[in-house]
């Protein structure tokens, strides 16, 4: 004769219970039509987890990437040794251009402010990085690291983008406090693309702008040091040259 007994489970702990259960034989489960509710219920969770995970650089919160990778966030001052950099007529004329053009869209932002602030640097360091803009990337799509770097430096001068050393995201409506967490993760996918080719590169640094303010940060031991403050290209423009010589000079080093 079959032995059959009755148990009572609380609704919270049935999910638990029945996987206990699921690869039983001998076991026979009387009301079949709740564990087909357990189950489908595990289903939409697993689900709904599946779909809150950041799939592309844009979809991370700088807390999301602290919990994800492990990584603490500090804040203090990176360059306050870096000395300005004298900028060269070219660019002072370039940017003296824009004074009186309505910057509205990131693109015009970008071709008149980005790009010749970023080509400056690259010709006085006689183009021993390579510049990249709109690349697309795939450093761990399990991760979610993937996605648009607007722009990017590398050490590696080949067609596509390796081992990258720095980058740049570009504020949206100008504001940089919505990008900590695309900046952040495009960082983390930076140091694992160095890893996977085997450099050791032993600091990331990356920047947000909006094209009249700069916010930089680097990442290194596992922890995101985020400058105190912003530096703006009508009053530190020199500054902003000098701190991103800085950042070459430490990263050709380190590259030797």
């Amino acid at each position: 004769m079959e032995n059959l007994f009755t148990l009572e489970i609380e609704e919270s702990k049935q999910s638990f219970f029945f996987e206990l259960l699921e690869n039983l034989d001998f076991v026979h489960v009387q009301d079949n039509e709740i564990w087909k509710e357990v189950l489908e219920n595990q289903k939409k969770t697993m689900e709904k987890e599946e779909n809150k995970k950041p799939k592309r650089f844009t979809d991370f919160s700088l807390q999301d990437v602290k919990e994800i990778f492990g990584i603490e966030e500090n804040s203090k001052a990176l360059f306050e040794h870096v000395k300005p950099f004298q900028l060269t007529n070219w660019l002072q004329m370039t940017l003296d251009r824009i004074k009186y053009r309505s910057l509205h869209t990131e693109k015009i932002r970008s071709e008149a402010i980005i790009y010749p602030i970023i080509s400056e640097i690259e010709t006085i360091n006689n183009h021993s990085f390579k510049f990249f803009s709109g690349e697309h990337v795939n450093f761990n799509e399990e991760k979610g690291l993937k996605g648009e770097l607007d722009f990017a430096f590398s050490l590696k001068r080949t067609a596509y983008l390796e081992a990258p050393i720095f980058t740049i995201v570009e504020a949206k409506q100008g504001d940089i406090t919505k990008h900590w967490g695309q900046i952040a993760a495009q960082m983390v996918g930076a140091r694992e693309e160095n890893q996977k080719e085997g450099k050791d590169v032993k600091a990331i640094f990356g920047c947000i702008t909006t094209g009249e303010y700069w916010h930089f940060i680097k990442l290194e031991n596992d922890c995101f040091y985020m400058d105190e403050r912003p530096f703006s290209i009508y009053v530190e423009l020199d500054k902003i040259l000098g701190i991103f010589q800085y950042i070459v000079d430490l990263l050709v080093i380190n590259e030797g």
